[in-house]
């Protein structure tokens, strides 16, 4: 616990439950509010933190644990949402005080990767930075009158005897999304069954067969399919034709993969536009992250024309550093090293603000040369491209 004047920081309590709700609705709206109630049910109020001010909730976040998969590995994470200060209350400090027990949390569980989506200037400050790209988002405008054919597949409220089928449709993603987000059942059989609230899901089905699913939610004046997966263009059109009949004047947009139908659909169809700020990403320990992904760094090196390769691969981040061996496919070892071990040696330099984009995949190794000079791979390029290339990310899941 800790204390800012008059305010008190600290882990939530059970009796904090209509505070913190009641502070996410003022903030964020009632649609995000029952989102934290869902959230607040399933995880209980160990999973939040609140900041007290003569005993009101003025601030208040929740860790969750959602599995974050790289390539199909497990990588235990944290996940901060639904962070929400009162604007009388802001700039004291609370946000980054409660990151501290999250943070805290964290590494007693051994997470190794931090995850937030929100405003990128407030979590820079605090030791955040960009990680990861949502999918794609598309603005879908059709002629007038338009409508999907007569014979297509129809579209129909999304039952809780859809869960199953839903969730393996949602795994197309895993053939070619290198980073996913993947939601647990209980938030399947939640979601499915309307809870939170103003985020519907749909089915299409064709002959008692579903065909495809979409998740469409209000944001402001648009309304967005925030995740779909259809596998055929016939079942991406019902869903596309479905939402912009109750979309009303509101426009429609959706985000697209490349894993799919819909994606297929979309993209010939609808427009690309401006997406979501990219989650941010704190990496605690650099090397325990890389020695979590050895059996992934081996699945790219092995199957790449340098796989009959050795030697070592040196990275520096200004406040760390680490080798990593490799022979003939295989990463033989993953350390850290004194700078001092290495200086004259050709070394990938990263800065500490890019480390958990160029771990994660935010940019092709290239594109992170150009965003900033200190940048510098010094000759290993082509191996750096094969252990660490850009990801294509699945990351919406249920909330």
């Amino acid at each position: 616990m800790s204390s800012l004047g008059a305010t008190e920081v600290r882990e939530a309590r059970p009796d904090d439950r209509a505070g913190v709700l009641s502070l996410c609705a003022r903030i964020h709206g009632e649609s995000d509010a029952d989102a934290a109630a869902y959230l607040w049910d399933k995880l209980g109020p160990e999973a939040w933190t609140v900041s007290v001010a003569d005993g009101e909730v003025v601030s208040s976040m929740v860790g969750m644990r959602p599995r974050l998969e790289i390539d199909g590995l497990d990588v235990p994470c944290t996940q901060i949402e639904y962070v929400a200060t009162d604007p009388l209350h802001r700039r004291r400090g609370l946000v980054r005080l409660q990151l501290d027990i999250h943070r805290r949390r964290a590494a007693e569980r051994g997470d190794l990767v931090l995850l937030v989506a929100g405003v990128p200037e407030v979590y820079k400050r605090l030791g955040f930075a960009y990680a990861l790209d949502f999918a794609p988002r598309f603005l879908l405008c059709p002629p007038e009158g338009y409508s999907a054919p007569p014979d297509s597949p129809l579209v129909r409220p999304a039952e809780r005897y859809d869960v199953e089928v839903v969730r393996s449709l949602h795994d197309l993603s895993r053939a070619t999304a290198t980073v996913r987000i993947v939601p647990d059942p209980d938030d399947w059989a939640a979601m499915v069954s309307g809870r939170p609230k103003w985020r519907h899901v749909y089915v299409a089905e064709a002959a008692g067969r579903v065909l495809g699913w979409m998740r469409l939610e209000r944001a402001g004046e648009s309304l967005e399919i925030v995740a779909a997966r259809a596998l055929t263009l016939a079942a991406a059109e019902s869903l596309v034709a479905h939402a912009l009949r109750v979309a009303e004047s509101r426009t429609v947009a959706a985000l697209a993969g490349s894993w799919d139908a819909f994606g297929a659909f979309v993209k010939h169809h609808g427009h690309r536009t401006r997406g979501a700020t990219p989650m941010s990403a704190a990496v605690p320990d650099p090397v325990a992250l890389v020695q979590r992904i050895v059996p992934v760094l081996e699945r790219r090196l092995s199957s790449s024309c340098l796989r009959h390769e050795r030697g070592d691969l040196y990275v520096d981040w200004y406040t760390g550093s680490l080798r990593i061996g490799y022979r003939d496919g295989r990463i033989t070892k993953v350390a850290p090293v004194e700078a001092l071990e290495f200086e004259d040696t050709a070394t990938v330099r990263m800065p500490p603000d890019l480390l958990a984009g160029f771990i994660l995949g935010w940019r092709e190794p290239r594109e992170l040369e150009s965003l900033d000079p200190g940048v510098s791979f010094a000759g290993n390029l082509p191996l750096v491209e094969v252990l660490f290339p850009a990801a294509e990310t699945d990351l919406v899941g249920v909330l």
